[in-house]
């Protein structure tokens, strides 16, 4: 059973971030429906988003527009998969990109 979901909290940040095309809140997201015949629906990003790294940087404790470096990232996400019970796997960031690119280019 996989315990950690990167979709939702992906989702989270986007919402909380306004990048999301006509969904301002969860409650937009959940009343979004998966066309007939369709087993996804593509969610479409507001333009001022095309640029805005999705992993930023907090500095003096507000969040910035600059990119998240790749030890914080890394650290985090070691984090966030010990506490979720995924114990010794240590996924680099490059495995992440890749498995990203692949379904990005699938579509």
């Amino acid at each position: 059973m996989l315990r950690y979901n990167d979709g939702f909290l992906l989702l989270t940040m986007a919402i909380a971030d306004g990048v999301l095309f006509g969904i301002q809140s969860m409650d937009d997201l959940w009343q979004q429906r998966i066309p007939d015949g369709d087993n996804e629906m593509h969610l479409l990003w507001n333009e001022s988003a095309s640029t805005l790294p999705i992993a930023r940087r907090i500095e003096n404790g507000k969040l910035s527009d600059k990119p998240m470096t790749k030890s914080r990232f890394t650290t985090i996400f070691d984090a966030v998969l010990r506490s979720a019970g995924y114990v010794g796997i240590g996924p680099s960031v490059h495995q992440i990109r890749r498995e990203t690119a692949g379904k990005l280019n699938s579509k």
